[in-house]
């Protein structure tokens, strides 16, 4: 008869460690100083006294907006818009406010509408 003995495998988790830095100094004397409306963590910085979020939420570039835009010149509802680009109608609302080349096509003159 074989006897097996089993010794046991000490398996330890991989621990990553980031350490952050300010944006403005490039500071490691950073402290924990609440969030944003987002959820995103916001630093102080002990140093130069700035305030700041390290990993700040990206925003659309400048091509996703212009297509985004177009499409809305086509016809397409804010909601609709929302639903496809993920894009809340708010935001929508205020690139179209500020870009005097997407405002909605005009109607024709007499009402516009097939017969």
């Amino acid at each position: 008869m074989i006897k097996l003995s089993l010794t046991p495998v000490r398996r330890e988790m991989i621990k990553e460690i980031k350490i952050q830095h300010c944006t403005k100094c490039g500071s490691t004397n950073i402290v924990k100083n609440g969030t944003t409306q987002k959820g995103k963590q916001k630093f102080h910085c002990k140093d130069c006294g700035a305030y700041a979020t390290i990993e700040p939420s990206e925003r659309y570039s400048e091509g996703q907006q212009e297509l985004i835009l177009r499409v809305y010149q086509e016809r397409a509802s804010l909601r609709g818009i929302e639903r496809v680009f993920g894009v809340a109608r708010q935001t929508v609302a205020a690139w179209i406010k500020k870009s005097p080349g997407a405002a909605p096509l005009e109607r024709l003159p007499g009402g516009g509408g097939a017969r």
